[in-house]
């Protein structure tokens, strides 16, 4: 329970470096920072089908999905090459998010 929790936590920092960059280094870090979201959800998100427990209310899970709102929510609209580089980033990771679920094993 405890490591859920520090994931989480973690994971909620990961969205805050995002912002704290300038919009090239947004874009740069992008990536790395999906890749580190998209591990802890594939993680956090699996469970047998027999299991009854509710996993987007785990600490990692809730964490993951509230830094990918706060990620997608960053614009640059007075940077257009900027967004448009930093908008194929999120297509890219949501691509891989969708993928996983996809082919997600069956049990």
């Amino acid at each position: 329970s405890d490591q859920l929790e520090l994931t989480g936590v973690a994971t909620n920092i990961l969205a805050s470096v995002v912002s704290l960059c300038s919009p090239a280094g947004a874009v740069s870090l992008a990536p790395t920072i999906f890749y580190l979201l998209t591990a802890v959800l594939q993680t956090g998100a699996t469970k047998s089908c027999e299991n009854s427990e509710i996993l987007a209310d785990s600490p990692p899970v809730a964490a993951a999905l509230e830094a990918l709102q706060r990620i997608v929510s960053n614009r640059y609209p007075g940077l257009p090459n900027l967004e448009e580089k930093y908008n194929q980033v999120l297509h890219s990771s949501f691509l891989r998010i969708l993928d996983l679920a996809k082919t997600a094993p069956r049990s």
